[in-house]
């Protein structure tokens, strides 16, 4: 039995759930985001840009809750993330080291629990969208499936949707800029 059959319709769940994500986002970062910051500003731009995101965000957020199927892949990879840190810790920890080792160790896996959150909150957010931030970093019912956004869940969305649109703001507006100057140079 090939090992690919027995995961099939989990790779095509996640590839297409993915490939429908990039193509919402590539039309909703490039086209339009350029368009919206030419005609409004930046700033201006910004915020309708934002209110936008957060508005499909928040839809692709509740589509996700209601289908109860990991198309975005998230499940998979905390389990992956998971079972490294477990097995880093298993092997360290367990396996003969000495009683400082052990200490350290415990308190840099406290210390690195919270800058991983971190960490991935502004990965996340910065590079993919508010929708990836908060089904990844979910904390309402212990489920990313809920449609019930705890306060924090909503901290991580707004915030998320506040990073990511600046930043793509900003990113889209230079590019812009320099597309321009370079056409007047050259044109």
């Amino acid at each position: 039995m090939n090992i690919l059959s027995k995961y099939r319709e989990r790779i095509v769940q996640i590839g297409a759930g993915l490939s429908t994500l990039a193509v919402i986002n590539w039309l909703y970062n490039y086209p339009l985001w350029l368009v919206v910051i030419e005609w409004l500003g930046p700033i201006h731009g910004w915020i309708w840009l934002m209110v936008g995101a957060i508005i499909i965000n928040r839809i692709l957020i509740h589509f996700h809750a209601m289908t109860e199927l990991d198309w975005t892949g998230l499940d998979l990879v905390e389990r992956f993330i998971r079972k490294i840190i477990i097995a880093f810790y298993f092997r360290v920890v367990f396996v003969g080291e000495t009683g400082f080792l052990r200490k350290i160790l415990s308190i840099f896996s406290e210390k690195f629990s919270s800058w991983r959150r971190i960490i991935t909150f502004l990965s996340l957010s910065i590079f993919q969208d508010s929708f990836f931030a908060v089904a990844y970093l979910r904390t309402s019912n212990g489920t990313r499936r809920s449609l019930i956004f705890s306060k924090k869940d909503w901290l991580v969305f707004l915030g998320s949707s506040v990073i990511g649109t600046a930043y793509w703001t900003t990113r889209q507006f230079f590019l812009l800029e320099l597309t321009k100057y370079s056409a007047s140079i050259f044109f």
